[in-house]
């Protein structure tokens, strides 16, 4: 008989230390921790075409809604690397 290894994986089940938070629906996700007020957000702009060639880009509404802080595109994020 072959004694396992120290890498070996254990054959003694061992309780995950969250598990009863889990089963019983009190464990904290992420989505549970509220957002402190003074955090920025950064939300990506995706396109509804898979390929395709930009001609234009009117950014002007989405500058001029509340709460924007700033607006980057490619042409301008690589200016900052």
């Amino acid at each position: 008989m072959t004694t396992p290894s120290a890498n070996a994986p254990s054959t003694n089940p061992m309780p995950h230390e969250s598990a009863h938070l889990h089963v019983t629906g009190t464990a904290r996700y992420v989505d549970d921790i509220p957002t402190p007020s003074e955090t920025l957000l950064v939300i990506p702009g995706l396109s509804p075409v898979a390929k395709g060639r930009i001609t234009t880009l009117d950014l002007d509404g989405v500058r001029q809604s509340p709460g924007i802080i700033a607006v980057l595109t490619a042409m301008v994020a690589v200016r900052y690397l």
